[in-house]
């Protein structure tokens, strides 16, 4: 997804083109999609039912998400295509919530496994 958007992001920012994304927008969400990429990572490489890494991708799916949900504010697109934003962002908000819903109860809702601390008190 994340080479669909930025080719997305970048020919809505070609010269002669009346939309455009500012470049804050841009950055902010190839910041929060980075930071995304490398909390997928880390969960893959973790236990099932890891809290720490169950967290880290719930915050990132939300960084995404309000990424996405401000750019669909900038004004000037087209009805398509802010309504494409708020579905990528709705996406990520599913996933946020899912991914918080495992680090409360501590389960990998995929396998059923039961929580692995790993240092620290919960």
């Amino acid at each position: 997804m994340d080479e669909m958007a930025a080719a997305l992001v970048e020919g809505l920012n070609r010269k002669g083109n009346p939309m455009h994304v500012p470049q804050g927008l841009v950055d902010r969400w190839q910041n929060a999609y980075h930071h995304y990429g490398q909390a997928s990572a880390a969960v893959a490489s973790q236990p099932p039912g890891h809290v720490g890494a169950a967290l880290n991708m719930a915050k990132s799916s939300w960084s995404v998400a309000q990424a996405w949900r401000e750019i669909a504010l900038v004004s000037g697109l087209p009805w398509w295509l802010v309504a494409s934003l708020d579905t990528a962002a709705q996406s990520f908000e599913f996933q946020a919530r899912d991914w918080q819903a495992r680090a409360n109860t501590g389960v990998d809702a995929g396998r059923g496994a039961p929580r692995v601390r790993r240092g620290g008190s919960r």
